[in-house]
């Protein structure tokens, strides 16, 4: 929950030479890792700005002493559920946080953490992400990137417990929009995957202890602007 536990962990794990894996499943999505490959050859240009939404109503239906209703468990709204996975997309994209802000509210539900939650980004190497959760609307999940010479832009057609496959829009300058429809796949079992060739040596883990720091900052600055009422926070 902190970045001080977070450079815990990573140091623990390079000390005893252990594998970090991390639960971040979206990597593994097709259209994800492909979108962060394109990204990161530097066919997108000057990657601009990132946005994602994340949010379901699942936890209206919980018990109320499920953790996942807990307010010191699980803060500000659905960060820890589903927004996590967006941040963590965004620093994979953009590198080291600067500074963020963030409006929590409660608009359609009792849920003491908050149901409506967003957040603005800004990152030391230039760029903004702009990230939505929701735990009171029907289920969407989408994922964006823009860059100075192309855009992509990432819909679930489905929840994860039932996978449907995604609907990738994506435009290069000078060229069509295009559209094109990404057939189920199972990112969490890949992860998985990923994880146990580390531990063997065959290839490097993907996520890097950096990218966890990173992410796990981003949270705690989350939490803090949050509990000053959206004051800008920096980190």
């Amino acid at each position: 929950m902190t970045k001080k536990e977070a450079e815990a962990a990573v140091k623990a794990c390079a000390k005893n030479r252990l594998v970090l894996g991390m639960g971040h499943e979206k990597r593994w999505e097709p259209p994800v890792a492909q979108m962060l490959a394109t990204a990161r050859s530097g066919q997108l240009g000057r990657i601009q700005q990132v946005e994602g939404n994340f949010s379901h109503d699942k936890f209206t239906a919980l018990d109320a002493g499920n953790w996942r209703l807990n307010a010191s468990e699980a803060p500000v709204g659905g960060m820890t559920a589903t927004g996590i996975h967006l941040t963590d997309l965004a620093t994979a994209l953009l590198g080291k946080p600067r500074d963020l802000r963030v409006s929590c509210e409660s608009l359609s539900s009792t849920i003491p953490q908050g149901d409506t939650t967003s957040v603005h980004i800004r990152f030391h190497g230039g760029g903004t992400a702009y990230v939505s959760a929701s735990l009171a609307m029907p289920f969407v999940s989408r994922f964006a990137v823009y860059g100075s010479r192309g855009w992509i832009d990432i819909r679930d057609k489905a929840h994860v417990e039932a996978p449907a496959g995604w609907v990738v829009t994506s435009a290069m300058a000078g060229g069509p929009i295009v559209v094109s429809d990404i057939p189920p796949a199972e990112p969490v079992k890949d992860n998985l995957v990923a994880f146990a060739r580390a531990i063997r040596g065959e290839v490097a883990y993907p996520i890097t202890g950096e990218d966890l720091v990173n992410n796990i900052s981003i949270l705690e600055a989350i939490i803090a602007s949050a509990a000053r009422d959206g004051e800008v926070v920096k980190l």
